[in-house]
């Protein structure tokens, strides 16, 4: 497998487009009626959202721009930490493996608290959950790896799959398939754990 299908498979798992969809939808209802939710919980929220699909873009693209600094730093960032790109992969796939885990064992992997951050915009929130420490980690190491342009390419793919599950995610009124995307949600996850572990072994066999 080449080095950049291998981050595109990565950036995907890690977005979670199933998880990152229901995602989106808690925090769009959160956003227009925080009452309206149990803790955020997508699996109490119903009903179909009325706003419009291109408003996951922006949340998106924040997400990618993050990301982009992350791998443009990633080579600055190894030597600011006086490590090896090995030994900082060992640690970018623990940090992945931390946080696929939260996704596979928390009972609402996929919810959000709706007090305080309500007031957040719902792209900021997005973002937020896009651009995880695991995730700027991992494109930092990416960036230093494979390179800047390639980094940005396989996160960019990545981040549109989300969006454009989101979209359609938007318009599912059936509680029987929001819990499905819910299992897929924590499927993907398991996958990403995979994933961590190559990217793990091989670092330890590089050092």
């Amino acid at each position: 497998m080449s080095d950049f299908l291998f981050a595109l498979l990565v950036f995907a798992a890690l977005f979670n487009p199933a998880g990152g969809a229901l995602v989106w939808r808690s925090v769009r209802r959160i956003a227009a009626d925080p009452s309206d939710l149990d803790q955020g919980d997508p699996d109490n929220s119903v009903g179909a959202t009325t706003r419009s699909y291109p408003e996951v873009l922006p949340g998106v693209a924040l997400a990618v721009v993050l990301l982009a600094i992350a791998a443009l730093l990633g080579d600055g960032v190894i030597d600011l930490l006086d490590t090896s790109p090995s030994s900082f992969a060992v640690a970018s796939g623990l940090l992945l493996i931390l946080w696929a885990a939260r996704l596979i064992l928390q009972r609402r992997p996929f919810a959000l608290d709706p007090s305080p951050p309500s007031a957040w915009l719902p792209a900021l929130r997005m973002a937020g959950w896009l651009a995880t420490p695991a995730a700027l980690a991992i494109a930092a190491y990416h960036g230093a790896d494979i390179g800047v342009g390639r980094t940005i390419l396989a996160v960019a793919v990545a981040a549109a799959g989300v969006g454009v599950a989101s979209a359609l995610t938007e318009r599912v009124a059936s509680r029987t398939h929001l819990l499905a995307l819910r299992e897929a949600g924590r499927l993907v996850a398991a996958v990403l754990v995979v994933l961590a572990v190559v990217l793990i072994v091989d670092g330890v066999q590089t050092v």
